[in-house]
Order: structure tokens, then sequence, then C-alpha cells
């Protein structure tokens, strides 16, 4: 029933994010959902599931644009980066802690997938317009989505079922 869960929480992630969320961008920054749900479950403690963040992950990137594998590799990076950050340094997960942490995952997610697609196809992806306007800009609108879909899914999601999905 898990597997069943997470795989139509995953369609409908990446439905969502390929088919609506398109026209909420800011200045070529379209919020991204999947990268919420994996900060979301990289900052619970009490959820360490792999497979809870390649399914999304993995559609995203069949279904996308973006060279296949790019995107899956940049979110399993950040789950794992942001899972040991929180382990590590963060011992209760207050609104704070959730926003530095929300923060850092974005930040990491943004600069390894533009690292990624300049090792990848080349080009200039790390430019003045790139680190002064997108960057910034991304920073803010994915960590304010982030905070909300973690609240949102620890208040009502994760708490309801007990630490399990």
């Amino acid at each position: 029933m898990r597997t069943f869960f997470a795989i139509i929480v995953s369609l409908l992630l990446v439905i969502l994010q390929l088919a609506v969320l398109p026209r909420l961008s800011v200045l070529t920054v379209v919020p991204n959902l999947v990268l919420a749900y994996v900060l979301s479950l990289a900052i619970d403690k009490t959820r360490k599931n792999i497979w809870l963040v390649l399914a999304p992950a993995w559609l995203l990137d069949l279904l996308g644009g973006l060279p296949f594998g790019l995107t899956t590799l940049s979110l399993c990076l950040t789950y794992f980066l942001i899972g040991w950050l929180t382990d590590r340094f963060i011992k209760q997960n207050n609104f704070f802690s959730i926003l530095i942490s929300s923060a850092v995952g974005v930040l990491f997610f943004e600069v390894s997938l533009q690292l990624f697609l300049k090792l990848w196809m080349g080009g200039d992806y790390f430019s003045q317009f790139y680190f002064f306007y997108r960057l910034p800009i991304s920073l803010a609108y994915q960590t304010i989505i982030a905070v909300l879909a973690i609240l949102f899914l620890h208040k009502y999601i994760f708490k309801k079922s007990n630490g399990g999905i």
C-alpha cells in the first residue's frame, strides 16, 4: 500500500509540476513542488526511505525537458545533504531551522543542477543574469514554497500517519 501511495503522490506532484506550475513563474523561475517534497522528506527525521525521493525525481526527469538523470541526481544529492545536515546539526524542527534547511537545500539544488547542465551541455549557465537575478529570485521563491509545503505536510499528512506514509 505504501508503494502505491508513493507512486500516486509522485504522479500528482509531477503532473502539477509540469502542467500547472509553469503558469505561476516569476522571471522564468517556476515553483518546484518535487523539490519541496524532497526537502520535507529530508528534514523529517522519522522518514528515511530513498524510494520516496526517487519516484517523483525519476518521473520528473522522465517527463521534463532536461537531459535524463540530471534532475534525479540533483534531487538525490540535495536529499542526502539536507538529511545529513539536519541529523548532524539540527536538534529540533522549529520554524527557523526549517527555513535555513530549506534555503540551503534550494541553493544546493539550483547550483548543482546548473553545474551538471554546464558539464553536460556546455553553454553559459553561470552568467551574471543567473547569479544576480535568477538565483536570488529562485532562492526566495523556492524557499517560501518549500517552507509552506513542509509545514503543510508535517501538520496535516505526516502527523496523522504517525510518521509513516
